[in-house]
């Protein structure tokens, strides 16, 4: 049981409701997590990661730790009126924060991974909220303990395939590690900037076969969202089950300036939207959204971006 690896939520930290009762917003229906609630096919869960270990290991500045916490803040508020009537037929929970206090990374990414695979076990479609991308791993090899094949799609200017620290994990290797020790079916990296990437990284991932669609070729073209879905068909007819990851960083700053590396140029707020939809909507069974820093925010501006996001994923899954 997962209880004694999570950290449940204090609602009165995140979520005010609001007078009219019949405004409901995502905190009005997304139900807290409780020992021996059940989970099922019908479960769309929430799980945060508080931790930026990984990311200060590859020398990246902190404070994603505390994107999950400002994430909820967004994504409670927001109305659910976008929400298919379906909603009445799922159950939206929130599973709460793995317990990171005091831990080590490797203990994390186990705890991690063993809350995952009992959600995905149980048939349950996950949201994850981070915390440094480092935390990609643990629940992609939870969705690979449980599949015969797996497809995985990395949203991100950044490859993240580079060498481990000293042997240890971190927010630049997760890409890496689930190559070498997953053997996806389907491997894309989506967004990838051509100043944001080492050659020797690219010519890696290409003797890894790992595909990328380079940002400067997606602008030109301007059909981001259609490219976009069409990577996502190519990765769910070759898997089993699909794994998408979305590193905030691939927003550009100008709308999402709250993260752990921001970039000049990127993805606009309604193209992430809109390709969270599409992941969601094409059957992902694993979503996250990773190395938000709420410290670097302005206005919540970025928390806001992923809160939409969530909830444009939750709608995916519900059309």
């Amino acid at each position: 049981m997962i209880e004694h690896l999570i950290k449940k939520v204090d609602i009165h930290s995140v979520f005010t409701p609001c007078k009219d009762p019949l405004d409901k917003r995502f905190g009005d229906i997304l139900k807290q997590y409780s020992a021996n609630m059940p989970i099922t096919k019908d479960t769309i869960a929430l799980l945060g990661i508080p931790q930026d270990l990984g990311i200060i290991r590859n020398s990246g500045r902190p404070g994603a730790a505390n994107g999950p916490e400002a994430i909820r803040k967004a994504l409670y508020k927001l109305t659910v009126h976008g929400l298919s009537k379906k909603v009445d037929l799922i159950d939206l929970i929130d599973i709460g924060d793995i317990d990171c206090e005091g831990e080590s990374l490797e203990t994390i990414r186990e705890k991690h991974y063993s809350v995952a695979r009992e959600l995905l076990e149980s048939g349950a479609k996950i949201i994850v909220i981070g915390g440094g991308h480092d935390c990609a791993f643990p629940h992609a090899k939870a969705l690979k303990s449980l599949s015969e094949t797996i497809s995985v799609i990395n949203v991100d200017p950044h490859l993240d395939v580079r060498d481990l620290i000293e042997g240890k994990a971190h927010s630049g290797s997760p890409f890496r590690e689930i190559y070498t020790e997953l053997s996806p079916a389907f491997i894309h990296e989506f967004g990838i900037q051509e100043f944001s990437v080492s050659s020797h990284h690219v010519e890696y991932a290409r003797q890894c076969s790992i595909g990328i669609s380079w940002y400067s070729d997606l602008r030109l073209r301007n059909t981001i969202n259609q490219d976009f879905l069409e990577i996502m068909q190519l990765a769910k007819n070759s898997a089993e089950n699909v794994f998408v990851s979305f590193d905030t960083d691939s927003i550009s700053s100008a709308f999402a300036p709250g993260v752990s590396a921001p970039a000049a140029i990127g993805f606009t707020s309604d193209e992430i939207l809109g390709m969270s939809y599409t992941a969601a909507s094409n059957n992902a069974s694993v979503i996250d959204f990773v190395e938000m820093n709420p410290q670097y925010d302005q206005d919540g501006r970025t928390a806001k971006v992923i809160a939409l996001c969530i909830a444009m994923a939750i709608k995916g899954w519900l059309e």
